[in-house]
């Protein structure tokens, strides 16, 4: 996982190894075994919290990248995991709780990365990026391209194209315009499914609101 900025980055809070069993409400003692859950981190590739330094002023880019709620078993070990993984951003976002004690610095801010659930279809469990999507502090563009909604190509029917990848401005941003970026001719074409199976998803937003 890699974040590109064209300007300064400013503080950093790296919550990649937080414990799975240190969030509230967790479900780890219910399928990893005793002797793992001091080691076994909540989040499969990264949790990070950084302050871009923009001429307008600090915005914070919140992001993630979540493990697939799928190639498990009955026991649902990566569906369950998949849903703790968003729900540490709702509690943080909410300010309900956080590794560190503090909640996000004031000001704009937007959540972005892999989810991996659709709010609509496929595996996973939707409700938990149905409330994330539902918070008051958040908006979504439902930016949309030559899929839909979809933001991945996966084989048909089943999973078949969906919803997994986000941009969430905070609600006191202005959202201009916002897209997936889905060729379906040209030379993009080519180069998008070549480098990826997900599509570009993009979101221009007024940061002074």
């Amino acid at each position: 996982m890699a974040l590109l900025s064209r300007y300064p980055i400013g503080e950093v809070r790296d919550f990649s190894g937080v414990l799975w069993r240190d969030l509230p409400g967790n479900h780890a003692a219910d399928v990893t075994p005793a002797d793992a859950l001091s080691v076994l981190r909540l989040h499969s590739v990264a949790a990070w919290d950084v302050e871009i330094l923009t001429p307008d002023g600090p915005f914070r880019v919140l992001t993630s990248h979540a493990s697939a709620p799928v190639f498990d078993g009955p026991e649902d070990r990566n569906g369950l995991r998949n849903a703790d993984e968003i729900r540490f951003w709702q509690m943080y976002i909410e300010g309900d709780w956080s590794p560190d004690g503090a909640g996000p610095a004031a000001g704009p801010f937007a959540l972005m990365g892999t989810l991996n659930v659709d709010p609509e279809r496929g595996e996973g469990r939707r409700e938990v990026v149905q409330q994330l999507l539902a918070l008051d502090r958040l908006q979504d563009p439902r930016p949309e391209g030559a899929g839909g909604l979809a933001t991945a190509d996966w084989n048909d029917p089943t999973p078949g194209d969906l919803r997994v990848d986000y941009i969430l401005p905070s609600s006191d941003l202005s959202v201009i315009e916002s897209a997936v970026l889905w060729p379906e001719e040209g030379a993009l074409t080519e180069d998008a499914t070549t480098a990826s199976d997900h599509r570009l998803v993009w979101v221009d937003i007024d940061l002074n609101g």
